[in-house]
């Protein structure tokens, strides 16, 4: 293998979603999710986005789209084209339905199933013939319905390339889809559960009554595999009439991706893996010991960090305090999911606030709160751990439970025992063992849900690792204590052609966000034999740990985009993540954040939108109107998803001039004052 020795340290910028107009825009949305560890609460990686076109802006002419290139051969029969399931913007060439695949492919003439499938045309005059092939996470990554925002995303790496999404047997809106509602009440109903153990016992419970149903329903659970799945993804390649395929994999996709290499490599051209999983290893048995190192880690190099350890001095021993008095008095709090608003009661004991850290592990932009997130509750200020509380709802209802469960129980805990993962939970400092007996632990955790998870066990030669000759592009991000660097090295250590980055600050999903990353998963799609251009990741700096910080003055600066169409005044500081969308980020949760856009859309139908897309009785009243400029400005206010929003609209030659922005409550009064009036009052058409 090739592997890049630029083993350096940590990113520091952190990476900003930010809510805006018409939704959650993820800035650096990533399609791919981990295994959990948990029975009843998923912790896929992707921060999700709402799935909702955004309005087009119409500076310049709008092109009408090229007729839409194929594929070197029509889709076969085996495709069944279907409407997609969310809103295909204008100029935008994509293909949804199903490719029907046997349900056990080793019966070729038994039951068949369906997988969903959306694929995004390139309709370039430099379109290329090998798409971009997206194996999400999970295992059981609901993908499809989020494909727009997705294919958005993957767009980057593959230009003139058509993009393959799709949400894997069982998955989504695949048919049949093996979901497990029961779970996921039990996993809101238990926040504000204080005993542990019955926590747990419930969570096993439902998990057991899911299967059941499952099974009474007539699912055959052994069929949902990994092996089979790989027969999926070249199925999919060959109904689709592709001859080569590129494969994006991260997660539990970069195990499915190594499978499929191994079983179908005369179809695959190129592979990115991503947070690697390999092969051999087991995610159960070795997850509370690599867990608890990258924790642990993370909060050292903040006590190595003049900056960090000024502020937050002893980090880790502060840590241990809390969770032992936590776990002695648990507090309750309200935790609220950012995606609908809706508020829950919880309660924070000490192994919550572990387990929060563990989860924003999966969320680099949130890594740099943590010192501070935990002092701050050593201090009796329980605010920011509820807002990272909060955030792991997000991540609840992204997996399909009833696929997790049937690929874990068949292929992760081959030639593992109990003894061995009690030997190493029994090696972790006490305040990270948790308050439930380990015995108790593993009778009602995996092992115990797998004894009654009839789906069988594989064949050991499924562990064994993958040797192969394939392009391979292995991504790792040194804060990913899930999928940590050194299982990349392992798997790229047995791939004579491969080349291996371990990317400085990153969290379980943040290897592939920046402009650096997505310059060397370019170049090696363009060329896989070359040797890639990989300098700039020396210079990504440490991880920037948030810290205290003196309020900043406001000052305003001329801001235009002929490309937007619009011209007027920003605040001096605030980052553009995108064209048009300033976010202030002073901390890693910092929710300020504005949007300028220019819309072909009346002003009126624009309300509804909002109205529509935000679940709200009816369009936001006005509140204010002012003028600037020869515009009419309407002024809005309103809540929604939890979120607090002004909203500004200005009609101007047809269209519609738009300033939304996203505020926090405690600083409503100085933001409306201070950015957001000044902002609307220069916004002008650009001219």
């Amino acid at each position: 293998m090739k592997r890049s020795s630029l083993l350096t340290r940590p990113i520091g910028a952190a990476l900003l979603c930010v809510v805006l107009l018409l939704g959650l825009v993820g800035c650096g949305e990533r399609a791919a999710s981990a295994p959990t560890a948990t029975a009843t609460a998923p912790a896929p990686s992707v921060v999700p986005t709402e799935t909702v076109p955004q309005p087009t802006p119409t500076a310049t002419a709008t092109v009408a789209p090229s007729a839409m290139p194929q594929p070197a051969t029509e889709p076969s029969a085996d495709f069944e084209e279907a409407p997609c399931p969310f809103t295909v913007p204008p100029g935008v060439a994509v293909d949804c339905g199903y490719v029907v695949v046997p349900e056990d492919h080793a019966r070729t003439d038994g039951p068949t199933i369906k997988l969903s499938v959306a694929v995004f045309r390139d309709t370039s005059d430099e379109r290329q013939p090998d798409p971009l092939v997206l194996l999400s996470g999970g295992p059981g990554e609901k993908t499809v319905e989020r494909a727009l925002n997705i294919a958005q995303f993957l767009a980057r790496f593959a230009p003139n390339r058509d993009l393959v999404i799709y949400d894997q047997r069982g998955v989504g809106l695949s048919e049949p889809a093996l979901d497990c509602p029961e779970v996921l009440e039990v996993a809101f109903g238990l926040l504000d559960e204080s005993d542990p153990e019955v926590a747990m016992v419930a969570g096993f419970e439902a998990v057991v009554a899911c299967h059941d149903r499952l099974v009474a329903d007539g699912h055959d659970l052994a069929v949902y595999t990994t092996a089979q799945s790989a027969a999926d993804v070249d199925a999919i390649r060959r109904v689709l009439g592709y001859d080569k395929v590129n494969l994006y994999g991260a997660s539990y996709g970069s195990f499915l991706a190594q499978a499929t290499m191994r079983d179908y490599p005369e179809g695959i051209r190129s592979v990115i893996l991503e947070s690697v999983w390999p092969l051999e290893v087991s995610f159960f048995a070795e997850s509370s010991e690599r867990i608890a190192r990258t924790a642990l880690q993370l909060l050292e190099d903040c006590e190595a960090d003049e900056g960090c350890a000024n502020a937050y001095p002893d980090v880790k021993s502060v840590l241990f305090d809390v969770i032992d008095g936590l776990n002695a008095e648990p507090v309750p709090i309200t935790v609220t999911n950012p995606l609908d608003g809706q508020s829950y009661p919880a309660v924070l004991s000490g192994d919550g606030v572990y387990g929060i850290l563990v989860s924003t592990l999966y969320q680099t932009q949130l890594i740099p709160a943590l010192p501070q997130a935990i002092y701050d509750v050593s201090n009796g200020d329980y605010g920011l751990m509820t807002q990272l509380s909060g955030a792991r709802l997000m991540l609840f209802d992204l997996v399909t439970r009833g696929v997790q469960y049937s690929v874990i129980c068949v292929e992760d805990l081959v030639g593992r025992t109990r003894e061995e993962v009690l030997a190493r939970v029994a090696a972790l400092p006490t305040q990270l063992q948790g308050r439930v007996d380990p015995e108790q632990a593993i009778d009602y955790g995996i092992f115990g849900i797998c004894e009654k998870w009839t789906s069988g066990e594989a064949d050991p030669s499924f562990k064994e690792p993958l040797v192969s000759d394939i392009p391979t592009l292995l991504m790792a991000g040194e804060y990913d204590g899930i999928t940590p660097p050194e299982y990349a090295r392992q798997v790229a250590d047995r791939l004579s052609n491969s080349t291996m980055f371990e990317v400085p600050a990153a969290g379980h999903d943040g290897e592939t966000l920046s402009d650096c990353a997505v310059g060397i998963i370019v170049g090696f799609i363009d060329d896989p034999e070359a040797t890639l251009e990989a300098s700039c990741i020396e210079q990504i700096p440490a991880m920037a740990f948030d810290l205290p910080t003196e309020p900043v003055e406001i000052v305003l600066e001329p801001y235009e985009s002929e490309a937007l169409g619009i011209r007027g005044v920003v605040p001096a500081g605030w980052t553009e993540p995108s064209p048009g969308i300033f976010a202030r980020a002073s901390s890693a949760l910092d929710p300020v954040a504005m949007q300028l856009v220019l819309v072909a859309k009346s002003a009126e139908d624009l309300l509804a939108i909002v109205a529509t897309q935000f679940g709200l009785d009816q369009s936001p009243a006005r509140v204010d109107q002012r003028e600037a400029n020869g515009l009419a400005w309407n002024l809005y206010e309103f809540d929604a998803q939890g979120v607090h929003r002004f909203l500004a609209l200005a009609e101007a030659d047809g269209q519609t001039l738009i300033v939304v922005m996203r505020y926090d409550a405690d600083e409503r009064d100085a933001l409306h004052e201070d950015v957001f009036i000044p902002v609307v009052d220069a916004l002008v058409p650009y001219s």
